[in-house]
């Protein structure tokens, strides 16, 4: 074999080299035939990064025909192998078109690296936490071995500190000032440091403020009226709140960031009461007294057939009262109020047969705290209609716009007209079986009329228009 033939292989890789545009790691054009070139190799050897393995890699001969091991079973086409643990190893190369085998090189993989350790000890609390301002953080602890000797930590928040002793590094304290702070732990004294970081986010406590623009938050009031509504401003991360001591009808809400107190109270009594936050860092409690003072009523009867066009109302007398406030309208007409002082009855006047009456006790006055309004409706008892043959009576129109005529086949011995508070506008003796009344006069609204044989009485009712 000439000098020319063995430099071929060399110069065609050298040629490879320089034409690729990925140098690393470039193949031969020219298969090795015989393999009779010995391996050469690197050998990265364990490192404080990698401290127990180390990475070998294939620098010649390169070929895509050519596979490598470092234990002579294990053949691979990958220049590199990782992660090789520390020890001697004999490297070769095969050539899968030849089949030939070429001779070991052995090399060592330096002994592992001692270095420090750090981990979280068992038991601790949490390396990241969320803590509250001005209250003691959960105690957090690191085991330290290895070769490490001292551990210091920096990025701590003012009032937590780090200590070190007997292999165990301790973060305690009580934070005084908010913010995300990220720590960082870092062991020395021996031959590779080691570092562990955590967070610890610190935050304001929970607030709340009560408006006072809003109902006061002590406040007297009857049994069964409405709470003026008290609210309150949750804030610095509370998601809401609770109340504790509302007597039932009243309870509280929370909706974008105001708790609001409202209802109306079913008991009455003193309820002293508390709103307290929930959620967020921390608490926080505000506290006020609402005075339900129990609501006094009275039952009213009347009795329908009161004498004269009256209509006779009594109640129960109410301890304290010195005057009964009250009102009144026959058949929906305009109301009428008035008091009267000691007495706990009333006659209403001018009420015709047959109308209604509704009769209220407004309030009363005197040392009564809290009263509710009581009503009733008492008809005045119509008149007979007996021997009054009404499927033979007769009247029209209704509505009426100028006269009303009235039909009857026994004579009409009175006809009469009143407005709805009683009072007698029209009166008409008569004694025809046909009688005609002119209301031109009357302005539009309700009447009542009556209408009067020998056989007795008829009232009914008339629009005018």
């Amino acid at each position: 074999m000439n000098k020319n033939s063995l430099l071929m292989p060399f110069l065609a890789w050298t040629m490879a080299v320089s034409a690729s545009e990925n140098p690393v790691l470039p193949k031969l054009t020219n298969p090795l035939l015989n393999c009779a070139e010995v391996v050469s190799m690197t050998v990265f050897h364990p490192h404080c990064e990698s401290p127990l393995t180390g990475t070998v890699t294939v620098t010649w001969p390169l070929d895509e025909n050519l596979e490598y091991s470092i234990d002579g079973v294990h053949y691979q086409s990958d220049l590199v192998f990782l992660d090789v643990l520390p020890g001697t190893y004999d490297m070769t190369y095969r050539n899968t078109v030849t089949g030939c085998t070429s001779a070991p090189n052995t090399f060592l993989v330096g002994p592992a690296v001692p270095v420090d350790t750090i981990v979280l000890a068992e038991g601790s609390a949490p390396s990241s936490q969320i803590v509250c301002i001005n209250t003691a953080m959960e105690t957090i602890a690191f085991t330290v071995g290895g070769t490490a000797q001292v551990a210091t930590v920096s990025g701590l928040p003012p009032g937590v500190t780090g200590t070190f002793g007997a292999g165990v590094f301790t973060i305690s304290g009580t934070p005084t000032s908010t913010g995300t702070y990220i720590y960082t732990i870092t062991t020395s004294g021996g031959d590779c440091t080691r570092t562990m970081t955590g967070t610890l986010t610190v935050r304001l406590n929970a607030a709340m403020v009560w408006v006072s623009s809003s109902g006061a938050r002590n406040q007297t009031l009857c049994q069964g009226a409405a709470l003026n509504p008290i609210r309150f401003i949750i804030a610095n991360g509370a998601t809401g709140a609770v109340t504790n001591g509302l007597p039932s009808g009243l309870s509280g809400t929370f909706s974008g960031g105001i708790f609001t107190v409202d209802g109306m109270p079913q008991e009455y009594g003193t309820y002293p009461y508390t709103v307290t936050t929930t959620g967020g860092c921390s608490s926080a409690t505000l506290s006020g007294t609402l005075v339900v003072n129990a609501s006094s009523s009275v039952e009213i009867t009347c009795n329908p057939e009161g004498p004269n066009h009256t209509l006779a109302f009594e109640w129960q007398p109410v301890s304290g009262a010195t005057a009964y406030v009250y009102s009144y309208q026959i058949d929906g007409g305009t109301p009428v109020q008035g008091s009267v002082v000691a007495n706990t009855h009333f006659a209403v006047q001018g009420v015709l047969p047959g109308q209604s009456v509704a009769f209220n006790i407004v309030s009363v006055n005197g040392a009564v705290s809290c009263f509710s309004p009581q009503s009733v409706t008492c008809q005045a008892q119509p008149l007979s209609d007996r021997d009054f043959e009404s499927t033979s009576f007769k009247y029209y129109p209704n509505p009426v716009q100028h006269s009303l005529y009235l039909e009857h086949p026994q004579p009409l011995r009175h006809v009469a007209v009143f407005d709805l508070a009683g009072k007698m506008l029209i009166d008409k003796p008569s004694d025809a079986n046909i009688v005609t009344l002119d209301l031109s006069g009357l302005g539009a609204g309700l009447y009542l009329v009556k209408a009067t044989t020998v056989q007795g009485t008829r009232n009914f009712k008339i629009v005018k228009e």
